[in-house]
């Protein structure tokens, strides 16, 4: 976009217009997020499958894992190893793609 000067450029109303689908991942339960071992999970920006696990809440000495529900780039993590996470918290993004 090339403006003259002087020129005024006016925002959209409702702001940028620019839609991304993203879908988050969720901590399935209370407890401390262990992510996945780099050789198990892709790495951020990588495709992931649904169903793929990305870690595990750790509760006592049970664990449950996190998995992707739908295929995509893993677009980042939002939790850290060891962080204290609770049930339904996003764990990760993911950008769907088709399978």
């Amino acid at each position: 976009m090339t403006t003259q000067p002087g020129q005024i450029i006016e925002a959209h109303p409702d702001g940028d217009t620019t839609s991304i689908d993203l879908r988050m991942v969720v901590a399935p339960r209370d407890g401390r997020f262990h992510p996945a071992p780099p050789e198990v999970v892709t790495t951020e920006g990588e495709i992931v499958r649904a169903g793929d696990v990305i870690g595990h809440v750790i509760r006592s000495d049970d664990q449950e894992p996190v998995r992707a529900f739908c295929s995509g780039f893993l677009m980042g993590l939002l939790a850290e190893h060891d962080d204290l996470v609770r049930a339904g918290q996003p764990l990760a993004w993911i950008h769907p793609v088709e399978s």
